[in-house]
């Protein structure tokens, strides 16, 4: 059975030295060793510390000559814990470089006697609850280890890392994400998300708008976008943070849900944005019918809201529906509502949704045929002595003209229904 700390530390971007002494520190647990435990334990958290020091900039209350004693005392074997320790203790505002509690440093330092008690094999008896317990004050307190300053040490290397007088298009983000991820703490996730989006803009205005470049391209160019996906994807609560705060910026969430229409999963305990979403928002969205399939998916859409949701994205602003799109949405009943809104109600007689969704009535047939419905409303909307939708009749003839079979069926059925089928349709 796999331990909690375990799956937590999957979920971590830890650098490898630090992973590998809590990998021992399980071992040691699962052996019973439970000394060893807190020891490696311990060390492990202080070398994600020290990592975490090591990959940040200079806080501006720190003098830099102090500031390069300090990393290298970190880069010595003999002094490295020891310096990180010290790092940690210190409270003085012109020293200090943890913006922590008091209360969290003296955690730190019983810990660090519980180390001690392990290391000289003190009478201080230490078993499975101790290693447990620092495991969840690991767990709980890592994010909180920020070097003062990180934030706009790191904003100023993001808005570099896409200057491309020095950096490259599509350059990796791996560096950037890993000291976020380190250098941010779980507290700072909303500021920070603020802060980076402000950036973004001033880089480009639009840039939330990069999303039908990113779908009509094949290129891996590294956008803005991208980016927001990559700091999704450091762990949970990074995940749950910065879509939440997506979810407040509807620029920047349409933008994104465009490009990673999977992530409409995320909402799954907002029921009134979700409505809000597939209602107002997604007939606008150049990928209205992939975002509409995730919600499908995650069984976000309340059944008695099938027909509803149908009827507003029978409009859409970009006619895209694509065939399997129609296999996928008749589970949920789509075909029975756009038969009835567009030939029964006859929204294909209306000249601006007829001119406008002409493809997705061109869709539709091409996958679930002719049926008499369609051809006796067809024969009437295109009748020559009326006005009708000319964009739609275009089309729709080219549509017959290039595809005999088609055409054939529509003569057929218009046979059996007693009526003559259109020249505006089916002349040659």
């Amino acid at each position: 059975m796999k331990l909690y700390f375990e799956d937590w530390l999957e979920k971590q971007n830890i650098d490898s030295e630090s992973l590998s002494l809590f990998k021992e520190s399980i071992v040691c647990y699962k052996a019973g060793a439970y000394r060893a435990s807190i020891l490696t334990s311990f060390m492990g958290f202080l070398s994600v510390v020290r990592w975490k020091i090591l990959n940040s900039s200079k806080p501006d209350n720190i003098h830099e000559r102090e500031w390069e004693r300090i990393a290298s005392n970190l880069r010595n074997d003999d002094r490295w814990d020891t310096e990180t320790l010290e790092c940690i203790k210190r409270t003085d505002a012109r020293k200090v470089i943890f913006s922590i509690s008091d209360d969290l440093r003296r955690q730190v330092s019983y810990w660090k006697d519980r180390r001690n008690d392990s290391a000289h094999s003190k009478r201080n008896k230490i078993d499975y609850a101790h290693v447990e317990t620092l495991w969840l004050f690991i767990s709980s307190n890592m994010g909180k280890f920020a070097v003062n300053g990180n934030m706009d040490s790191i904003l100023l290397k993001i808005k570099r890392h896409y200057d491309i007088a020095y950096n490259s298009i599509g350059k990796p983000t791996d560096q950037l994400i890993s000291e976020i991820m380190h250098g941010i703490e779980e507290s700072e996730i909303e500021t920070f998300c603020s802060r980076l989006h402000q950036l973004f803009l001033e880089e480009d205005r639009h840039y939330c708008n990069d999303f039908i470049i990113i779908i009509s391209s094949d290129d891996d160019e590294s956008t803005f976008l991208q980016f927001w996906n990559d700091l999704i994807h450091i762990n949970e609560t990074w995940e749950r943070s910065v879509f939440n705060y997506m979810k407040t910026n509807e620029y920047l969430f349409d933008g994104f849900i465009n490009v990673y229409p999977h992530k409409v999963g995320l909402l799954y305990s907002d029921s009134e944005f979700i409505r809000n979403l597939w209602y107002e928002r997604i007939p606008s969205y150049i990928n209205c019918y992939s975002v509409l399939s995730e919600l499908f998916r995650h069984n976000l859409i309340e059944k008695s809201e099938h027909k509803e949701v149908f009827q507003r994205v029978i409009n859409p602003k970009y006619d895209n529906l694509t065939e399997k799109d129609i296999r996928f949405f008749d589970q949920f009943g789509f075909s029975k509502v756009f038969e009835k809104s567009v030939f029964t109600e006859r929204l294909i007689d209306d000249f601006g949704w007829g001119n406008a969704n002409y493809r997705l009535v061109i869709t539709y047939i091409k996958e679930k045929g002719l049926n008499e419905l369609i051809v006796s409303t067809l024969n009437s909307v295109f009748d020559k002595y009326k006005y009708f939708p000319n964009t739609a009749q275009v089309n729709l003839h080219s549509f017959f003209n290039e595809n005999q079979e088609y055409k054939n069926k529509y003569i057929e059925i218009s046979t059996e229904i007693g009526v003559t089928p259109t020249d505006l349709l089916i002349s040659d």
